[in-house]
């Protein structure tokens, strides 16, 4: 089964038909919806819009301002340094969240002695910068972020991103796999299944060590601009 533990949940189910393990999802046919979409939920009225150019428009521009102002590489690279190993950029799902909120649930999910550098942005984005990088790795391995009740997004820094024209599409959750047939029920096998809806991170230890079989858990890496899958079958023996 696939299902979203936080936010609004995709629900499915696994049986045996004709000797394959089919795993069934309760969205419709088509192209089906996104994750984002799916965590995000209902979208509401915005109280603000954000004016996206076209490429009318930009020629415009360029034709009224044709200075063109080229920023040295080298100074770009420092600049660059700043930020390469110890930047996250953040964006909530749902509703705008303060971004003090964010900063005090990412020091107390990662136990650190400091507040994170938090410089908010335009469009509801934010970047964090944490002290080291290994501190940064941390925090974009850990999720699913919640903050307020609303789902985080959350990836590495890179260079040139500009806030409404470029998205944040890497999201972290946790995938659950019910009624597995024991003989699945192993950390490579489920690992497989897992990486069937987005990049595997880690089982948890209840799947680990096999100590509630009712579902398999595993934390995965989506790419949330993808539409969500609405299934797989995974062939097993005959009776």
């Amino acid at each position: 089964m696939v299902d979203l533990e936080n936010g609004r949940k995709a629900t499915s189910e696994v049986g045996k038909e004709g000797g394959q393990t089919k795993t069934t999802a309760t969205n419709g046919g088509g192209r089906g919806p996104t994750w984002a979409e799916v965590i995000k939920g209902t979208p509401k009225r915005q109280a603000w819009t954000t004016h996206k150019i076209s490429d009318q428009e930009l020629g415009s521009i360029q034709t009224r301002f044709p200075d063109v102002l080229e920023v040295e590489e080298e100074m770009l690279e420092e600049s660059r340094g700043f930020w390469k190993d110890l930047a996250v950029l953040v964006r909530s799902l749902g509703r705008q969240v303060p971004a003090d909120w964010v900063v005090k649930e990412v020091r107390r999910a990662l136990k650190l002695d400091y507040n994170p550098e938090c410089f908010t942005m335009m469009d509801g984005y934010m970047t964090l910068c944490l002290a080291c990088e290994v501190h940064r790795e941390a925090a974009v391995k850990f999720g699913p972020w919640m903050v307020a009740g609303q789902v985080h997004a959350m990836e590495r820094w890179r260079p040139n991103f500009v806030p409404g024209r470029d998205d944040i599409g890497r999201g972290v959750v946790w995938l659950r796999l019910p009624r597995l047939p024991l003989e699945f029920w192993r950390t490579p096998i489920i690992l497989q299944l897992a990486a069937k809806a987005g990049k595997p991170l880690e089982v948890d230890s209840f799947t680990d060590q096999r100590k509630k079989m009712g579902f398999a858990r595993v934390k995965i890496e989506l790419d949330l601009k993808e539409p969500l899958r609405p299934g797989l079958f995974v062939k097993g023996r005959k009776d």
